[in-house]
C-alpha cells in the first residue's frame, strides 16, 4: 500500500509571548509521546528569544524533531524579500538575501543545535532570488512555492514540496485582525471532539482526492492565543520599508499582549491535539516524516556520471520538445541537457573525439528576458563550437544558462541552441559526423514545464508590502526558471 507522506509543520515566530515558548515545548512533547515527528520552522528572532529567556526546555524538546526555518526576523525586516527581489537585479538580490538570512540560519542552527533542512517563507516574504540564495546557504527543501502547489518538484535545485493546495490548519480559529482592541473578547472552550472529528473528515477528505503530500500546519502561538496578535499593527511596516529600498532599521515599535485563551479552552485544544497524533500514529495508509526524509526517499545524487548513448537517446527527446528528460537514473532539468550538449562538443571540438562519459552538473534557468529568433537559422559547425566552449565557461562561472547566446555572427536563444545541439548530436551518431550546418525554427524560448502551475500561477502578496509596491519582474524570472525544473525521482 502507498503511504501518502504527512507532514505535520508549525511557524514559530511569536517572540512576544512567553506562554507561546510554553506552546512549543508542549507541542513537541506531543509528538514525541506519540512517536512521530514535528517540522518546526523557526524564525531566527524566535530562536534568539528562546536563548535570551533561558528556555533551554523547550530547547531540549525539540530535539527529537526536525528544525526549519522561517526567515531571520518575525515582524520587521531590514528590508522585505519581495520588495529587494523585485527591486534589485538578481546577483544584487541574491547577495541582500544572504546578507539578511545567513547570521539567522547560523542562529537557528548554534541555538537549536540542527541546521534547517528546509525554509518556507514568512508573510510572502519571498522571491525567486531569496529562494536560490538559501539553497546556496545549504537549505535542500523549500516547502512554499509560487504558483498553484501540485507535486513536489525539484527547481533551482531545491526540493520543493509545497504546502499550498496541500494544508490542513489544525490550530484552531483565532479572531481576525479587524477585532476591536478596546473591547476584548473572550473565547470560548473548544470542544475536543468536535474538533477531532472535524479534521479527521477533511483530512480523509484530502487523502481521498489522492493527493502527493498533506502538511498539517500551525502556528504554537495560537494554542495560547486567541487572536492574530499584532495583526491590526502590519500597517506600521510600512514605514521602514518602500518602494524604493528600507527606511531606518529597526524602527523600535511597541507591541501589545494579544487577548490570550482561557486556560479551560487551551487545555481542550492540547487534549484534541494530542488524540490527533495518536490517531495519525495508528494510519498504516500515511507516514508522518521530515522533510529531510523525504529528501532522502527522492535523492539527487551528487556527482552521478552518464554515457553518451544514454545523452544520445534522451537528446532524441528534445528535438521535439524542450522539457526535462530522464537519462538512465538520472533527470535532467531542460538547463543540465543544454549544458551538457555544450560540453559534448567541446570536448568533441577540443580532443578530435567524442566523449564516452558525463558529469551531471545542476544548473540555474537564465536569470533574464530569454532570447528568441523571429525567423528560422541556420549554425553552422564552428560558430556552434565557438557557442559552445562560451555557454560552458559561462556556466562554470555563473552556474546559470545564459539568455542569449552568440554562434559567431549570428544571435540564438538558449532554447534555439539546445534544439540545434541535440539535432548535430542524433546526426553525428548517425553518420559519425558533426553535421557542417543545423537549421533551427523559433521556439517560445522556455521548455514545456513553463505552464504548469508552479511556473504559470505566480502570485506574491502581503501585509509586509509597502504602498504602491507592484509585482512585475519576478512572475517573468520565476517562468525563466522553469529551465531549471526537474520531476522527483525515486521512491513514491
Amino acid at each position: 500500500m502507498k503511504r501518502t507522506p504527512v507532514f505535520i509543520a508549525f511557524d514559530v515566530e511569536d517572540p512576544i509571548h512567553p506562554e507561546s515558548d510554553d506552546a512549543v515545548k508542549r507541542l513537541a512533547e506531543l509528538l514525541t509521546n506519540a512517536g512521530i515527528p514535528g517540522c518546526f520552522f523557526m524564525v531566527g528572532e524566535k530562536a534568539r528569544v528562546l536563548r535570551a529567556r533561558g528556555r533551554r526546555d523547550a530547547l531540549e524538546a525539540l530535539r527529537d524533531h526536525e528544525i526549519d526555518y522561517h526567515g531571520n526576523y518575525w515582524f520587521e525586516f531590514p528590508e522585505v524579500a519581495m520588495v529587494y527581489c523585485e527591486r534589485l537585479p538578481w546577483d544584487e538580490a541574491v547577495n541582500k538575501g544572504l546578507e539578511i538570512e545567513v547570521a539567522g540560519l547560523n542562529d537557528v542552527a548554534e541555538i537549536t543545535g540542527q541546521f534547517p533542512i528546509a525554509w518556507v517563507q514568512h508573510q510572502g516574504n519571498t522571491g525567486p532570488a531569496l529562494a536560490h540564495a538559501l539553497r546556496c546557504a545549504g537549505v535542500r527543501v523549500w516547502n512554499g512555492g509560487f504558483g498553484g502547489g501540485g507535486e513536489p518538484l525539484w527547481m533551482m535545485d531545491s526540493l520543493v514540496v509545497s504546502r499550498r493546495n496541500h494544508a490542513l490548519d489544525c490550530q484552531g480559529q483565532c479572531l481576525a485582525p479587524d477585532r476591536d482592541p478596546l473591547h476584548p473578547f473572550t473565547k470560548s472552550a473548544v470542544d475536543p471532539d468536535e474538533e477531532l472529528r472535524d479534521f479527521q473528515t477533511k483530512f480523509d477528505a484530502e487523502l481521498a482526492q489522492g493527493t502527493s503530500h498533506i502538511v498539517i500546519l500551525g502556528h504554537p502561538t495560537c494554542w495560547v492565543t486567541a487572536e492574530w496578535w499584532g495583526w491590526y499593527e502590519w500597517s506600521g511596516m510600512t514605514h521602514v520599508n518602500g518602494v524604493d529600498g528600507p527606511g531606518p532599521y529597526p524602527s523600535l515599535r511597541q507591541f501589545r499582549r494579544a487577548q490570550m485563551r482561557t486556560p479551560q479552552d487551551v487545555e481542550a485544544h492540547f487534549t484534541w491535539t494530542s488524540r490527533l497524533y495518536q490517531w495519525l500514529a495508528k494510519r498504516d495508509d500515511v507516514e508522518v516524516m521530515t522533510f529531510a526524509q523525504f529528501a532522502d526517499h527522492h535523492p539527487c545524487p551528487e556527482g552521478r556520471w552518464i554515457s553518451l548513448a544514454d545523452l544520445t537517446h534522451a537528446t532524441k527527446q528534445l528535438t521535439t520538445k524542450l522539457d526535462a528528460v530522464q537519462v538512465s537514473e538520472s533527470m535532467l532539468s531542460a538547463a543540465d541537457a543544454l549544458y551538457l550538449l555544450a560540453q559534448t562538443f567541446t570536448y568533441a571540438f577540443e580532443a578530435g573525439a567524442m566523449p564516452k562519459q558525463f558529469q551531471v552538473k545542476r544548473v540555474l534557468g537564465p536569470v533574464e528576458q530569454p532570447y528568441v529568433v523571429s525567423e528560422e537559422v541556420t549554425l553552422k559547425r564552428d560558430g556552434i563550437l565557438g557557442a559552445c566552449r562560451d555557454l560552458v565557461d559561462y556556466v562554470n562561472r555563473t552556474g546559470r544558462l545564459p539568455a542569449v547566446v552568440k554562434a559567431f555572427y549570428v544571435e540564438v536563444g538558449p532554447a534555439e541552441f539546445a534544439a540545434g545541439l541535440a539535432q548535430a548530436l542524433v546526426e553525428q551518431q548517425v553518420t559519425g559526423m558533426i553535421p557542417a550546418t543545423v537549421t533551427v525554427k523559433p521556439t517560445t524560448g522556455l521548455p514545456a514545464a513553463a505552464e504548469l502551475p508552479f511556473f504559470a500561477n505566480y502570485s506574491v502578496g502581503s501585509t509586509n508590502a509597502p504602498p504602491g509596491f507592484r509585482v512585475e519582474r519576478m512572475p517573468e524570472q520565476v517562468r525563466w526558471q522553469s529551465w531549471s525544473y526537474r520531476p522527483v525521482m525515486g521512491e513514491a
